[in-house]
């Protein structure tokens, strides 16, 4: 932080230190603004699908922020195929919604060189943790997103956790996107969840299209930090939403 000349205000209270303004609920709560479920369509799936469980997003994120400013100007409908539904649309609609803030919460009022300190000691610990094996970096890296997250955090910032949580939207859609490329079907899309439908009956077939599926999304740039793990595979799915669903579980022993 000395490095470069930040100052840091530490809050022991649930409310950051914003120069006179800690009482603007609006600022505060501003990351609660953004939703975590990105997408969701309701539907019967006769085919195999996959339910996917998503962590390290938010850190993948900053350290993949460039990646990520490189795509700010280009059209999500660029990557999502509107030919098997009109999930544009539905995407545009709720992320113009969910980031509609007062004016005075723009994108450009959260600590940009916050963000930047951040991100380089976040660097540093991932360095430290493959070049070193340092037991240290790799904790403080898998507890990031909790830490970053939590309201009761002492160093926790609002504007910064709200902006961070844009930019994973992002990331989601553009493994929506690279998922329908591949020729799945997304049924439901979050912050730490995708559900995918695979098209295939077979469930030798489908768990090696999963697996070309997760192999390719690794070899991005742009997940590079980003864990992605299958937890459950289903023979069928009734889907409504994320509280709402039925599916069979494939039996590895079925023949």
């Amino acid at each position: 932080l000395q490095d470069n000349s930040h100052l840091l205000w530490y809050s022991s209270g649930d409310r950051i230190d914003l120069g006179g303004r800690e009482m603007d609920w609006s600022i505060n709560n501003m990351s609660e603004h953004v939703n975590d479920i990105y997408f969701c369509k309701s539907d019967y799936y006769r085919t195999i699908c996959f339910e996917i469980n998503i962590t390290n997003l938010y850190l993948n994120t900053i350290l993949a922020s460039s990646q990520i400013n490189e795509l700010e100007n280009s059209a999500v409908n660029d990557v999502l195929d509107e030919g098997d539904y009109k999930v544009m649309t539905l995407l545009e609609r709720r992320i113009n919604r969910n980031l509609s803030f007062n004016v005075s919460l723009s994108d450009n009022q959260y600590s940009k060189s916050a963000f930047n300190i951040l991100k380089g000691i976040l660097t540093s610990w991932y360095k430290e943790a493959l070049s070193q094996e340092d037991a240290v970096s790799v904790k403080l890296l898998e507890n990031f997103d909790s830490w970053f997250l939590n309201p009761k955090s002492s160093l926790y910032d609002a504007l910064l956790v709200g902006k961070v949580k844009s930019m994973a939207k992002k990331v989601v859609l553009q493994l929506i996107g690279l998922v329908n490329e591949h020729g799945g079907e997304v049924i439901f899309g979050s912050c730490d969840k995708l559900v995918i439908c695979c098209k295939k009956q077979e469930p030798d077939s489908a768990k090696e299209w999963i697996e070309f599926v997760l192999k390719s999304l690794g070899q991005s740039e742009l997940f590079a930090w980003l864990d992605l793990s299958v937890s459950n595979c289903f023979c069928s799915m009734l889907w409504l939403d994320s509280n709402n669903y039925f599916g069979r579980i494939v039996n590895d022993q079925e023949p």
